[in-house]
């Protein structure tokens, strides 16, 4: 079964990776499918990466792989950890406070409540 599988966020995308099995048996590896969760879908590839696209920013992925050969398909990997998504950049320059290097002072009022 595929190991380490990871993914890396972009806008609307992922890149999903992983490592090949040490050992495919007596037979090559042809093909890996990935299976996105949630959502269901799935692709296949014959490299050990892939990017899925149309995705929804703001949205938490996982995602398995399974390898298959001439004798079948393989067991699943375990799920990837979860691929937070990114929002973009506009979203974010719009709605974050703008971080300045320059020292802001701000006061605060501190009031005792009688015990």
């Amino acid at each position: 079964m595929p190991t380490g599988v990871a993914g890396s966020a972009g806008n609307a995308k992922i890149t999903v990776s992983w490592t090949a099995p040490a050992s495919s048996g007596s037979s090559t590896i042809t093909s890996y499918k990935v299976t996105t969760s949630p959502g269901a879908g799935t692709a296949d590839t014959a490299g050990t990466s892939l990017e899925i696209t149309d995705l929804d920013n703001g949205t938490a992925y996982t995602f398995t792989v399974t390898a298959t050969n001439a004798l079948g398909t393989r067991s699943a990997s375990s799920a990837s950890s979860v691929v937070l998504r990114v929002l973009p950049r506009l979203l974010l320059e719009r709605f974050l406070p703008i971080l300045s290097p320059t020292p802001r002072h701000l006061s605060c009022l501190r009031t005792r409540l009688p015990v």
